[in-house]
């Protein structure tokens, strides 16, 4: 027949009972050492975890990243420094070609030039006149037959105009003299003068600088130069 337990013997191992668990709880304030490395790890992995979403590039193209982008800074140094010492050189450049202009400009007006003539050949047509020749008439006498009262030629047919006309009669053989044109007059070109070559200066050219001048310029210029013999 099983044993009765009194209250005080239930109260007692309700007491035990409760101060074994809470022996077996980690105590919170002894034990900092154990939670710190599991917060400090977790922590680790976050900013890797930040590392590898923002800037996804692993540890073995880091280096060769590294190395072109310094090979492409170089780069654009030295492309500076070119471009820098190019601009230098044609600056000066553009400084010596104004300085030899400047120094041209004044040998040209520091030059005084030596002209000589230049020629060429003009040709003159042979010249002609028109001498007016008159027309040219002769006396020519010829016989016919002649009415006696209207003194027409009736040569061939003097019965039919005495019959027409009843004139009272005709002669035969009457002499007519008029005057002939034997020639019409004309225009004969006549030379006046033969056609002929003149050598005349057609300008100036200086024998030092080249420098050149039709006779038109030469003159308004005042330009003296002898005159060319044809």
């Amino acid at each position: 027949m099983a044993k009765k337990k009194n209250g005080n013997s239930v109260h007692a191992e309700k007491l035990n009972k409760d101060m074994q668990e809470t022996q077996k709880l980690p105590d919170m304030g002894t034990e900092p050492d154990k939670a710190a490395p599991s917060e400090q790890k977790e922590q680790e992995n976050a900013s890797k975890w930040n590392r590898e979403k923002h800037f996804p590039i692993s540890d073995k193209m880091r280096t060769p990243l590294f190395i072109v982008l310094g090979i492409a800074l170089g780069a654009l140094i030295a492309a500076g420094v070119f471009t820098a010492l190019l601009s230098a050189q044609t600056a000066d450049k553009a400084q010596q070609l104004e300085a030899g202009q400047v120094q041209l400009e004044q040998k040209v007006e520091e030059h005084t030039h030596t002209w000589v003539p230049n020629y060429k050949t003009v040709h003159h047509d042979a010249v002609y006149e028109n001498v007016w020749h008159e027309p040219v008439y002769e006396s020519e006498t010829t016989y016919h037959t002649v009415c006696n009262d209207c003194k027409k030629t009736i040569d061939g047919v003097a019965a039919d105009h005495i019959a027409d006309t009843g004139h009272s009669g005709y002669s035969t053989n009457v002499p007519i003299t008029n005057e002939v044109l034997k020639q019409a007059g004309y225009n004969e070109p006549v030379l006046v003068s033969e056609g002929w070559d003149e050598t005349v200066i057609d300008g100036v050219t200086c024998t030092s600088c080249g420098e050149t001048m039709n006779a038109e310029e030469a003159a308004e210029a005042g330009v003296s130069v002898p005159d060319a013999q044809s």
